[in-house]
């Protein structure tokens, strides 16, 4: 479990997070949301990353991208999840 300063304490099924580390997190409903996981993917993939962190990042774009186009709350503004 991992904490936000936003959402506060945040669960993970898949992977442990210490109760204490810091997380952030970006929700598909987030304006820049798309353009923030294409950045960290170009960051991620100028370090040297492994092939499959970059592919789990692609995985997530593409799912924020089909969220966004199928769903009515996807022109939230990051200022009305305040």
């Amino acid at each position: 479990m991992g904490i936000s300063k936003r959402f506060g304490r945040i669960s993970t099924e898949l992977e442990q997070i210490p109760d204490d580390e810091p997380v952030f997190l970006i929700r598909a409903s987030d304006r820049g949301s798309i353009a923030g996981l294409d950045a960290y993917l170009a960051l991620c993939s100028s370090m040297g990353d492994d092939q499959e962190r970059l592919d789990n990042i692609q995985q997530a774009r593409e799912f924020f991208r089909v969220w966004q186009s199928e769903s009515k709350d996807a022109e939230r503004r990051d200022d009305q999840h305040r």
